[in-house]
């Protein structure tokens, strides 16, 4: 399995993921190939903390429909994450890095997908 995520930090405005037209190529590209390889692909998104704090981020939007159009599995963490937020556990050590409760949720997070990813026939 190959599970990977928006994690290039050139593509950041602050603390906010921008997926520019490069790196949406670039995702587009590495699917193309795991996916002629038959490599299971899924693609997991994580929400910074201006995002759990407020509004989702028109990325998210934009993640979820490549996911679509490439017929992948697409994982999103958002309301995890924003229940362990709201509920008063940090998650974060900086508006995205996970502090040591933020891994452990974001690992049973990615414990979710690679189970789904193992239930697909395809």
């Amino acid at each position: 399995y190959k599970i990977f995520g928006d994690a290039d930090p050139t593509n950041y405005l602050g603390s906010k993921p921008i997926p520019n037209r490069s790196t949406s190529l670039e995702i587009i590209e590495l699917i193309n190939t795991l996916k002629q390889a038959n490599i299971k692909v899924a693609l997991f998104y994580h929400p910074t903390i201006d995002e759990v704090e407020g509004d989702t981020h028109p990325a998210l939007q934009q993640f979820k429909q490549l996911a679509h159009e490439h017929d992948i599995l697409f994982a999103d963490a958002f309301q995890t994450y924003r229940s362990a937020h709201k509920s008063g556990h940090k998650i974060y050590r900086d508006t995205i890095h996970h502090n040591a409760y933020g891994q452990k949720v974001m690992a049973q997070e990615i414990e979710k997908l690679v189970l789904q990813l193992s239930a697909t026939s395809n």
